[in-house]
Order: structure tokens, then C-alpha cells, then sequence
């Protein structure tokens, strides 16, 4: 019998929490479904993890590939999947047992392409989690320009992160829809967007079915500005391209979005290394889609300010000083 979903498991150098992972993927009360895990050349014990979790399940798939980064693991994984439905899983994160059932119920019921859930960060080590995101009805039922309006919506979006959507493999096969091996951040956000171009109907869920493992070894907590950093620009560039085609109002959101990262990068940049040769180099990048923060009704006045202040802090290299007292008066107002 052919598997109605397709889950695949990129794995680099993750066996602290691979098994734990796994583990929550195999418990779904969807039992009709595989697990795809592709390691990705790792230099751990992630290999052998694989195998082992292999031989408890007969529903596990193990490729092992030399290390080509996570876009060709998942490209891989999609490239052997035999289900009616794909879903990706990051290898340090976890999902709740009823996740797949009823996504893909909604999908179903709802004669839908693709379907969000709500998702938690928690951090390692700890037991708390920090705000949860979902949508305020249980099932909010959208069209293609709606969905994409709420995947890089700056509030109540779904977020461009990979794993808490569900996806129809007929549409990516059709479509040719495939992750770009040259991005190594937001490469998930450019994938969506492409899903997203190419559907007619898509089902947003309440429920906190995804738990995001947030730990030091995470790409996007490490701020230095490298190529991966750069990479999001890359994805952003396609992703305005991308809304061009479907309406000049997603077009000033996604731009607004590069904005947003723009800054935030470059503070948290300046933050943790001071200012830089790499920041001075993106310094004339401040000017790009600026009159899309200031005009922007998705934003609040003081978020609004606090983008502002980020930029002017670093531009004029205002000190490590000011730069720590502005974070801590935003966090301040968040609570």
C-alpha cells in the first residue's frame, strides 16, 4: 500500500535530538505513512542513529548522501517520496501525535492544497515555551493571494518555516517546485512562496502541533554575517519576483519583509561582533524599500521605531552600549 504522506527528515549531526524527533513522527496516529531520513554527511553518530531507527520501523527510509547542505537533503527526501501528501520535519524538533490526522483531515474536507498549523519555540534545556503562533479560528480557509499575504505577513502569519505545512506532491511534481541548493537560509520561505503560486485553496489550523527547538547550534541564531546570512537576501529578491507576479500588494509586503530582516541582521550583527567590514558593505542596503517601514500599516508605531533605531545605531556606529540598552527597552515592551 502506498503511503498517503511523505515525512521527510533532513539529519546533519543531530543525534542529541534525532531519536527524540523520530520518535514523535512514528507515534502519529496517521500510521499510513513513511518516514524519509536523509543524512546529509554527517560527522556524528547521526548515520548509525538512522539505521538503528530503521530497523524498529519499517516505515523509515534512510539515504545517505556526502554532505551537500539541508536544501539538496530535502530535494532528496522529495525526490523519493511516494505519498499522496509531503511534510518536512527539522531533525532537532518534535511534532504532536495527532498533527498529520487532522491536517490532513482539513485538507480533505476542505478540498484544499495545502495546510497550516500553529507552532511553539522552546528552548533547549528549558521547559518553557516562549509565544505560541496560530490563527484565531480553528480553521481559517484561504485563497492562493491570501495564503501567500499570511506566509510573509509581518503579524498573525504562518510563517516562511518549513514544517508546519502540509503539501500535495501532485502540485510540486507538476510545477517543478524544488528547494534552491544555493540558499542556505529562507530557503523554506522561497519554497512556499513557489507552493503557494501554485494553488487554488489552502486550510490555516489553530492548533500547536509543531514544537520548534530553538539551541545554540541553530543556523538562524548565529549572526555572524556569512554567506548563509546573505543568502536570505537571494530568497527575499525571489520571493518579491515571485508576489510580482500575483499582485503589487504582496509585492510591498514581501519587500517590507527584506526590510525588516535587513535591520534585524544588522543589529544583531552589531550586537554580538560590533561594526564590521561585512556591515559596512550592507550599510547602502538601509535605503532599499525604506519607505515601506515607515508606510506600512502591518506594523505598530513602536515597532515601527525600534527597526529605525536599529539602523541608526549601527550606520552611525553609536557603541555596543546604546546598541544593548535598545534591545533591553524592546523586550521591556514586550512584556
Amino acid at each position: 500500500m502506498e503511503p498517503i504522506l511523505s515525512v521527510i527528515v533532513p539529519v546533519y549531526n543531530s543525534e542529541k535530538y534525532l531519536e527524540r524527533c523520530v520518535e514523535s513522527v512514528m507515534a502519529s496516529s496517521l500510521k499510513n505513512l513513511e518516514i524519509i531520513l536523509v543524512n546529509d554527511g554527517s560527522s556524528d553518530c547521526s548515520d548509525k542513529l538512522c539505521d538503528r531507527l530503521a530497523q524498529r520501523d519499517k516505515r523509515i527510509v534512510v539515504i545517505h548522501q556526502q554532505n551537500a547542505g539541508v536544501s539538496a537533503a530535502r530535494n532528496r527526501g522529495l525526490e523519493k517520496a511516494e505519498g499522496k501528501y509531503f511534510a518536512f520535519v527539522d531533525s532537532d524538533d518534535y511534532i504532536e501525535p495527532d498533527m498529520y490526522e487532522k491536517m490532513i483531515a482539513s485538507m480533505e474536507k476542505n478540498d484544499a492544497d495545502l495546510v497550516c498549523c500553529g507552532f511553539c519555540r522552546e528552548y533547549s534545556g528549558e521547559t518553557r515555551r516562549t509565544k505560541e503562533n496560530s490563527c484565531e479560528s480553528i480553521e481559517r480557509i484561504v485563497d492562493r493571494d491570501q495564503a501567500m499575504e499570511l506566509l510573509i505577513g509581518v503579524q498573525n502569519g504562518i510563517s516562511t518555516m518549513v514544517a508546519n505545512k502540509i503539501g500535495k506532491r501532485s502540485i510540486q511534481i507538476e510545477n517543478n517546485i524544488c528547494f534552491d541548493e544555493n540558499l542556505y537560509e529562507c530557503e523554506d520561505g522561497a519554497f512556499w512562496c513557489d507552493y503557494i503560486a501554485s494553488i487554488g485553496k489552502a486550510v490555516w489550523r489553530n492548533d500547536i502541533f509543531y514544537h520548534y527547538v530553538i539551541h545554540d547550534k541553530n543556523i538562524s541564531r548565529n549572526w555572524r554575517i556569512g554567506r548563509s546570512k546573505r543568502s536570505n537576501f537571494l530568497a527575499w529578491n525571489h520571493i518579491i519576483r515571485k508576489c510580482g507576479l500575483i499582485s503589487e500588494d504582496l509585492v510591498s509586503l514581501a519587500e517590507l519583509r527584506y526590510q525588516i530582516y535587513l535591520r534585524k541582521m544588522l543589529f544583531e550583527a552589531y550586537c554580538s561582533f560590533g561594526y564590521s567590514a561585512e556591515i559596512d558593505n550592507l550599510i547602502p542596503k538601509l535605503k532599499y524599500y525604506r519607505k515601506q517601514l515607515y508606510l506600512s500599516k502591518n506594523l505598530t508605531l513602536k515597532r515601527k521605531i525600534y527597526y529605525f533605531g536599529c539602523g541608526i545605531i549601527v550606520k552611525y556606529d553609536l557603541g555596543h552600549g546604546t546598541a544593548v540598552l535598545w534591545k533591553r527597552i524592546r523586550e521591556t515592551c514586550r512584556k
